[in-house]
């Protein structure tokens, strides 16, 4: 069985949550990889730093930088990007196929099912049958864990 994981980090606090769980496994001790999706939006650059400052822990990290449009949930809410994961989970199944990697792991959370299509477990289903070709399995650890619940497990 191959231990590594790709772990597609966003740079937010469910990315990081993740990559703390993939370092203090037994299963997969320092040898996850990371790939960081970037575009530029508001956030990018503290996304930017997060991920520089947990990518010392792992072998390889990739910045993969997509071009993605996004539009405002409402007038004073944060941009949305259309189809976001899917976007990044496509780059992510290439390039794990390419480095033999079985498992990819991303941070939908319980939180964000309601209102992205992309972090919901039927998406993570059909997703993983269009990965299955290609020997990649996509998992969301964090997809029935509250915001809350990641913050305080990344606080204890």
């Amino acid at each position: 069985m191959n231990p590594e994981i790709l772990i597609l980090h966003s740079g937010g606090a469910d990315s990081r949550l993740l990559c703390e769980r993939a370092i203090s496994s037994m299963a997969y001790p320092r040898r996850a990889l990371l790939l960081h999706c970037y575009w530029d939006y508001p956030a990018a650059e503290q996304e930017m730093e997060a991920f520089e400052k947990t990518n010392p822990f792992f072998q390889e990290h990739v910045v993969l930088e997509l071009p993605m449009e996004g539009q405002p949930k409402d007038e004073d809410g944060p941009r949305v990007v259309p189809a976001r994961n899917m976007l990044m989970l496509s780059a992510a199944i290439n390039y794990a196929a390419a480095k033999g990697i079985p498992t990819i792991w991303y941070g939908a959370c319980a939180d964000d099912n309601q209102a992205y299509l992309d972090c919901r477990e039927e998406f993570v289903d059909a997703m993983n049958v269009l990965a299955q070709p290609w020997g990649v399995t996509i998992e969301a650890p964090l997809i029935n864990t509250s915001k809350v619940e990641i913050w305080k497990e990344l606080k204890g």
